[in-house]
């Protein structure tokens, strides 16, 4: 019990509040301890024909492809947007930070969705420029995958027949499958902006866990698995890196690292991003201008309807 305590300390919380989280939800309950009501809605989830839920209707949902936002400006609409809520920087606590992100989102892509579940569900306890960041990690991530329409297609084929060769197993694995996909579900319907990304991407997960149960190939681009990994510090600067053309000559390792710093500590949003631990390992990064597009679409620089620069949070 000491042990626990001392961990709920280190993550800032109070002695009073951790008197009553060990007390148990007896003593208190969840809007006790944040302060606040947290309000609860009714989250319509994704059938299929049988009335399961299934990762089909997320990945043939509606489209989340954005109009093309340039860097340095807002995408067209922006002040008529409802935006995810946030904590402020100051005020974050959570216990998650650059490189837990791009784990999650790696492990989604081979089929281990719970990580990103996790982030989903907790989305309004990350900070604005987290949010930005989970974003731009999903859309790159996504990098990774080929057409998945077309995939899952074939791989719905192939399932059916399966099927017919499964018993009661297949109940308890449909069961699982569905309490995922309601999960990708609703972050879709819950998460302003950014939830149909996310949700596209989690129902993704779901149907690679699946083809990783019936041997079936994954979606994932030729060589996908054969990424260098990249440390912080050495490649990337606050989980961040800069993107070369293919035409362009490749910088040294040092120069690159070099030149995504400067250009990371330039950005007003980019600078309120948590310090990742030293020596953080990515399995992949995303690039300063997908962070600044997902930024953009959270309205989070100055002048935007969510900014977080205006507020007074923009000293690191």
């Amino acid at each position: 019990m000491q042990q626990i305590a001392k961990g709920l300390r280190d993550l800032g919380y109070s002695n009073e509040k951790i008197t009553l989280i060990l007390a148990g939800p007896s003593a208190t309950s969840i809007e006790g301890l944040m302060g606040r009501m947290i309000p609860a809605r009714a989250v319509p989830l994704v059938r299929s024909a049988d009335g399961s839920i299934g990762y089909d209707s997320a990945l043939s949902g509606p489209s989340d492809t954005k109009p093309e936002t340039p860097d340095n400006g807002p995408p067209p609409g922006t002040d008529a947007r409802k935006f995810p809520a946030k904590v402020a920087v100051d005020d974050y606590i959570f216990d998650l930070d650059q490189a837990d992100i791009i784990d999650a989102v790696w492990r989604n892509l081979h089929g281990d969705t719970s990580k990103l579940v996790l982030i989903a569900q907790n989305f309004e306890m990350l900070s604005g420029p987290l949010q930005a960041y989970v974003s731009a990690a999903v859309t790159a991530g996504k990098s990774f995958l080929i057409d998945l329409n077309m995939w899952v297609a074939e791989f719905n084929k192939a399932q059916a027949k399966a099927q017919k060769e499964r018993g009661e197993a297949e109940k308890q694995r449909r069961q699982i499958v569905g309490t995922v996909a309601g999960a990708a579900a609703a972050a879709a319907n819950s998460i302003p902006v950014v939830g149909q990304l996310i949700s596209l991407v989690i129902a993704a997960g779901v149907a690679i866990s699946e083809a990783v149960l019936d041997a079936f190939p994954l979606p994932l681009r030729e060589g996908a698995d054969q990424v260098h990994d990249e440390y912080e510090g050495l490649d990337a600067f606050w989980g961040l890196t800069l993107e070369f053309s293919d035409s362009d000559v490749l910088p040294a390792r040092q120069e690159r690292y070099l030149a995504a710093k400067q250009a990371v500590i330039q950005d007003p949003v980019a600078t309120l991003l948590p310090i990742p631990r030293e020596r953080s390992r990515y399995k992949y990064t995303p690039s300063l201008s997908q962070f600044r597009r997902a930024a953009h679409e959270l309205g989070l620089y100055e002048g935007e309807p969510n900014s977080i620069i205006s507020a007074g949070e923009d000293k690191p």
